[in-house]
């Protein structure tokens, strides 16, 4: 399975989770594994679900971001990644959906 189609599986998880709301986790932890999906989905969950606080209602899209690095995603196998680090063009969409978020909040 490549990266992109796990954040695929993992964004349509998401979607599934929207209706338990939860409050937003600590943002400056910011590094996942890739062995432990469920850590992902509660991350992602937790941050679109923040997007959609206070009928807000601007939910950002995975697909925004991993359209940037679809060449890199596409390439990369997650078995490849053996320390199970999430590579450095993911924690930048990561960092990128808590920006937007964050500015989501602000206006």
């Amino acid at each position: 399975m490549t990266l992109i189609e796990f954040v695929t599986i993992t964004e349509e998880k998401v979607k599934k989770e929207l209706k338990n709301k939860q409050g937003l986790e600590d943002t400056s932890i910011i590094t996942l594994k890739l062995q432990d999906p469920d850590a992902i989905n509660t991350k992602v969950r937790y941050l679109l679900e923040a997007s959609n606080k206070e009928g807000k209602k601007k939910c950002v899209s995975l697909n925004t971001y991993y359209k940037t690095y679809k060449e890199d995603l596409e390439k990369t196998d997650i078995g490849s990644l053996s320390d199970g680090s999430i590579p450095i063009f993911f924690d930048i969409i990561i960092t990128d959906i808590i920006s937007q978020i964050k500015k989501a909040f602000a206006a």
